[in-house]
């Protein structure tokens, strides 16, 4: 069920509706807020929406860092994957070579 929670963002207040616990959205727009607020101090601009745009784009590098990273880990997983798959097949390879010697004997 949706709810409506009112927040402030950069000195703004905003009603949201969401199906999300309170607890993320308020952690959503803090971050969004915080974002806003390092613009704004870092690059001495005061308009709202050039500070919005901004911090639009570092939390969109963010995400696509993010991404990448993820992106990377899943590669690393497929190789140990492989890796594990061809050291099974040598395991049985070996268990069937051992098992004809020892019949052989």
């Amino acid at each position: 069920m949706e709810k409506i929670f009112e927040v402030e963002i950069f000195g703004e207040k905003y009603k949201l509706k969401s199906e999300e616990e309170k607890s993320y959205i308020l952690n959503l727009s803090s971050y969004v807020d915080q974002k806003m607020r390092e613009v704004a101090e870092e690059l001495g601009i005061s308009d709202p929406v050039k500070v919005a745009v901004l911090a639009a784009l570092s939390i969109a590098d963010e995400k696509f860092l993010c991404e990448k990273r993820l992106n990377h880990i899943d590669e690393a997983i497929r190789r140990v994957e492989n890796s594990i798959e061809n050291l099974e097949v040598s395991l049985v390879e070996n268990e069937s070579s051992l098992n004809s010697v020892e019949n052989v004997t």
